[in-house]
């Protein structure tokens, strides 16, 4: 792991996308999530923009309950990085053939960790197949786009 924290630490710096294959096979399963997706429904916060897609934030409180997996990570990163990590949403998809959020840029650097499933990435003009335990990072303002391949449970990080 810490070569891949390495890699992760150098394509950040250098505000590059990075694609990790099996990063790490120490993350969060369907039960975390799950859980996530009940509590976040229960707070109001849940997005259920599609008929099986689900986006969640991942709050603080999250982190040190069902997510605790999210929180070693997270702690790894921000020492390996020097830099501040902040949970951002979890996202699991049900189905897949349901029309994808269309392509978009986010405010702040992302690291996305597929925990479960596969998925298709879509960075600027690149393309990148990401099967669980893998990793991407993109810089902020990089325009984006996933599309499932089978279902999936996955979570982003903003690096500050």
């Amino acid at each position: 792991m810490a070569k891949r924290l390495d890699l992760l630490s150098a394509a950040i710096a250098a505000s590059r996308i990075i694609h990790l294959p099996g990063f790490s096979d120490e993350l969060p399963g369907w039960p975390d999530f799950e859980d996530h997706i009940k509590s976040s429904a229960a707070r109001g916060d849940l997005d259920r923009r599609r008929l099986h897609y689900s986006r969640a934030p991942i709050l603080e409180d999250d982190v040190s309950t069902h997510f605790t997996k999210i929180d070693k990570l997270r702690g790894q990163l921000s020492m390996a990085l020097d830099r501040k990590i902040t949970p951002l949403n979890a996202y699991v998809n049900l189905a897949v053939g349901e029309e994808s959020w269309p392509s978009h840029a986010d405010p702040e650097d992302s690291i996305f960790f597929l925990c479960e499933g596969e998925v298709t990435w879509f960075l600027d003009d690149a393309t990148y197949k990401l099967t669980a335990g893998d990793v991407i990072f993109f810089p902020r303002g990089t325009m984006h786009q996933v599309e499932p391949i089978t279902p999936r449970a996955a979570f982003i990080l903003g690096v500050d």
